[in-house]
């Protein structure tokens, strides 16, 4: 809606992609500039009808590349002296994949998990059901006990920090890996 808005009023208007191909959220519309993450991305806006002149290929804006916060290096470096492993969760709504990961945790004996539940869902109310996300989530994390630990700071300086993360289609694993 912001971008036929934009461009009724003679707006112009620069899209960043944060995954291939998302300009196809767009519908029929498109932006005056788009910005994408690699080669690959370009050739699908192309196909997609976009100017191959009005394509910029930027890297994926979403990789933070900065130090991880001292505090943050530090309360890992404490969890990972008392548990081993220190791993991360990050959820953006599923149940399942939290359910196996404390399963395998639970037969590993080792390690610590550090859930960075989405924060838009924490308190929202499951479609059908009269539980919230977080309340569910936690009573998914409870088998493991003390092994769920709290961390404060970024998401992104905790997954760089941590041994291990664990997240479906997310931005955060682009940083994980980086």
């Amino acid at each position: 809606e912001f971008l036929r808005v934009a461009q009724e009023r003679g707006i112009k208007v620069v899209a960043i992609e944060d995954f291939h191909a998302s300009h196809r959220r767009l519908g029929d519309l498109k932006s005056d500039c788009l910005l994408v993450v690699d080669e690959y991305a370009a050739r699908l806006a192309v196909e997609d009808g976009y100017n191959r002149n009005r394509i910029a290929v930027v890297g994926n804006a979403a990789i933070s590349i900065t130090a991880p916060a001292e505090s943050v290096i530090e309360d890992v470096a404490l969890q990972r002296h008392i548990y081993g492993n220190v791993y991360v969760f990050v959820s953006g709504g599923t149940f399942a994949d939290l359910a196996l990961i404390v399963e395998c945790m639970k037969e590993s004996k080792g390690g610590c998990l550090v859930p960075r539940l989405h924060p838009k869902l924490v308190m929202e109310v499951i479609p059908g059901s009269s539980v919230t996300y977080g309340k569910r989530w936690r009573r998914i994390l409870s088998p493991l006990g003390d092994r769920v630990v709290a961390i404060s700071g970024t998401t992104e300086d905790v997954v760089k920090v941590a041994d291990g993360t664990f997240s479906g289609f997310s931005l955060v694993m682009n940083t994980a890996v980086w």
